[in-house]
Formats: C-alpha cells, sequence, structure tokens
C-alpha cells in the first residue's frame, strides 16, 4: 500500500505540469512511499497535455498512472475518476499549476501517523507573482477527539473549519465510509466531498505549516470563470443537502446545523459572491426559486436555535428569504447590499 495517492486534474496544462511534478518527485518521503494518479480531463491542446503525462508516467511507472478522458469533466469530475483508483492509506489533492513543499508528504504523513487522525488540516502558501501570503487556516498543532453530536456539530457549521480540498490530507477508508464524490461539471465542486467526510470522521487534526503552495494565475479557474459560473455553488449546495437527505439518521441528528451551513451558503453565500464577481447575474427567476426552496425544507427556519448566534448582518440577509423581489433590478440591489452587508 503506498503510503499517499496524490490526485492531480489536469486540463491544458503544459505550461505548469513539469514545475508540479519537480515538487512531486522532489518530496522527502520518496516516490516510491507515493500513488500519483494523473487525469488529464479531455485537454483541447492538440495532445501537448497528454505526451506530457505520458513522459511523466515513463519516468516513474511504478508510482505514477495517466488516465486520459474524453469528456471534460472539470476538476471534480476528474478528481472522481482518479479516487476509483486510488489505493494509499491517505489521499492528497493538487492542483496542476500548484506545488508541495518538499517535505510535505512526509510531514503529513508521520502526523497523521502520531496523530491517528483522520484529516489533517493545513496551511496554503499563496504566491502571486513575487508576494507571498500564508493562509492561516491552521493556526496551531492541535488533535481533537469527536466524541460526541455536540462536537461534531462545530465541524459541520463553517467556522471551525473550512470545505477547501487542497488543504487536508484524509484517509483513504474514512473517503470510502462516507462515500464522498466531489459535484462534477462545475466550478464550486468542493463542500461535496469535504462536508461528507466530516460528518463521519472520528479524529482530526490542525497542522500549523504552509505544505501547499498555491500559485495564482490570471486565467486560472478560480480568478476567470466565478462570475459566470455563479450558480454553480447554490446547484453543489443542492446537491450536499440532497445527499444528507439520503442519510435520513445523520440528517435528523444534525439537522438544525445541516438547515443553519445551508441556508448560509446556498442563501447568503451565493448572494453575496454574486456582489464581488464581475460578471455575475443571478436571474429572478432562479432567485425566486432558491426563496421557495429555503422555505420549503426550512419553514420553521426562524425557530432554528443554530441561527441564533449570528450576527445581525446574517439575520437581515436571511429575513430576505421572505421579501417579495418582484423586479430584476430590486435584485440586483439586494445582491449589491448583501456585498456591503457581509
Amino acid at each position: 500500500m503506498p503510503q499517499i495517492t496524490i490526485i492531480i486534474p489536469c486540463f491544458n496544462c503544459s505550461d505548469t505540469i513539469m514545475r508540479t511534478w519537480n515538487s512531486i518527485t522532489s518530496q522527502t518521503i520518496g516516490l516510491d512511499n507515493l500513488e500519483c494518479i494523473f487525469v488529464d480531463d479531455a485537454s483541447t491542446d492538440n495532445g501537448v497535455t497528454w505526451d506530457l503525462l505520458q513522459k511523466i508516467e515513463a519516468e516513474a511507472p511504478e508510482s505514477v498512472a495517466v488516465i486520459h478522458l474524453d469528456e471534460n469533466m472539470r476538476q471534480g469530475g476528474a478528481r472522481n475518476v482518479a479516487l476509483g483508483y486510488a489505493s494509499g492509506k491517505y489521499v492528497q489533492f493538487l492542483d496542476s499549476d500548484d506545488m508541495l513543499r518538499e517535505d510535505a508528504c512526509e510531514t503529513l504523513y508521520r502526523y497523521a501517523e502520531e496523530t491517528q487522525a483522520e484529516i489533517v488540516m493545513f496551511n496554503h502558501l499563496y504566491k502571486l507573482n513575487d508576494a507571498e501570503r500564508i493562509s492561516g487556516a491552521a493556526r496551531e498543532n492541535k488533535v481533537y477527539e469527536i466524541a460526541d453530536d455536540e462536537d461534531r456539530k462545530k465541524y459541520l457549521n463553517s467556522t471551525f473549519v473550512d470545505y477547501g480540498c487542497t488543504n487536508k490530507l484524509y484517509r483513504l477508508d474514512l473517503i470510502r465510509k462516507a462515500e464522498a464524490m466531489f459535484a462534477e461539471h462545475v466550478v464550486y465542486e468542493e463542500p461535496l466531498f469535504v462536508y461528507p467526510c466530516f460528518l463521519y470522521l472520528n479524529r482530526f487534526a490542525f497542522l500549523n505549516e504552509a505544505l501547499y503552495i498555491y500559485v495564482f494565475r490570471p486565467k486560472s479557474t478560480v480568478t476567470s470563470l466565478l462570475g459566470t459560473h455563479i450558480l454553480d455553488h447554490p446547484n453543489v449546495q443542492l446537491q450536499l443537502l440532497e445527499y444528507c437527505l439520503q442519510r435520513p439518521d445523520l440528517y435528523n441528528r444534525f439537522r438544525d446545523v445541516i438547515g443553519a451551513y445551508f441556508l448560509w451558503s446556498f442563501y447568503c453565500e451565493t448572494l453575496s459572491f454574486a456582489s464581488e464577481n464581475a460578471g455575475s447575474v443571478i436571474p429572478l427567476s432562479y432567485f425566486k426559486q432558491m426563496q421557495a426552496i429555503c422555505l420549503k425544507i426550512f419553514p420553521d427556519w426562524k425557530d432554528n436555535p443554530e441561527l441564533k448566534h449570528v450576527g445581525k448582518n446574517v439575520q437581515e440577509l436571511l429575513e430576505t428569504i421572505e421579501s417579495d423581489i418582484d423586479t430584476q433590478e430590486e435584485l440586483d440591489r439586494l445582491i449589491a447590499r448583501a456585498g456591503e452587508i457581509l
């Protein structure tokens, strides 16, 4: 069994993939202890990316597998395909334009083994040209045991942890137990995978080290598609809610915290993201569906004890779930207000 499976989705990444690969071959844990799965997500660069991936596989055939997809599934779909082949004790996700610190895998593996954590959350080192910043997602080295339902709630309300995927190391058996899968064909794919893992894990750890080097690029998915794909965000949250509803035992135990998270992310966060990202448009008809969904699934949302502790700004925005918004102009003004409120 490899110690860590590294999953790398690739799309038209010929200008960065060798840098990413070099960061893997430089790992102090040794390539023999890694399983690297590269997925060519139907690149459209006349086979250039695919040719490079085949060269990478030829360099280390015992440690590398490359997969070619005929249909573009975006990062979530590519990761799902790779997960079907993963056999390492732990899984790390790495994007094809990013890098790992040379001791990242060794540090994470040893820490996970020492703490017996099923998820280890660590920091990103963000790089934009010559500027650098550490994410600060993990501000301490600490292990948490989830002893009961009250303990678990703090992992399900987005205040204690985040739901990004690349700043975490995961036990593969936890992923299998949670049946966690990414959303496919969308930009906001990560919460559908990460949130379910927190419904099932029993031991979690923070590691205050910047082990993942996140390189911002002007043409990356994150910087170029958020505005025009704004509806991906609420659609993924709907998929996540459906995942929870299909597990009634878990859903009934955590209905209040799941409901509060859903209303925040599906409704408030969507409006806020739309105000922040150029090119974002939420059609009035879709917005009315959002209101209807919130009120149908959570008609008693005002009595949710998990919402008693949110700030007045969030409360103000949540109140608009019941507002009569009759024109696109009114909606656009609400979206602008959401950016100011949050």
